[in-house]
């Protein structure tokens, strides 16, 4: 299992972890005292799926992440 932390975009900190599940990886950004677990899993054409549509966070801060997994990605 491969741990990556990587900081980015204005202060989130991305952590990934590979396979905690079949083809599903762990997915968790972070700013100040916030803490978002984000699903994510394998494509079938080999790319990492990233769904964030569902966190229940406000507009700004949902597009700032947006910003941050994009220089993560």
């Amino acid at each position: 299992m491969t741990n990556m932390k990587h900081v980015v975009h204005n202060g989130w900190e991305i952590e990934f972890r590979r396979n905690i599940h079949m083809y599903c990886h762990s997915l968790t950004a972070s700013k100040q005292c916030m803490e978002l677990h984000i699903p994510c899993e394998d494509t079938p054409d080999g790319y990492l799926g990233i769904w964030p549509y569902d966190l229940d966070i406000p507009e700004s801060r949902y597009l700032d992440l947006i910003v941050a997994l994009r220089a993560w990605a």
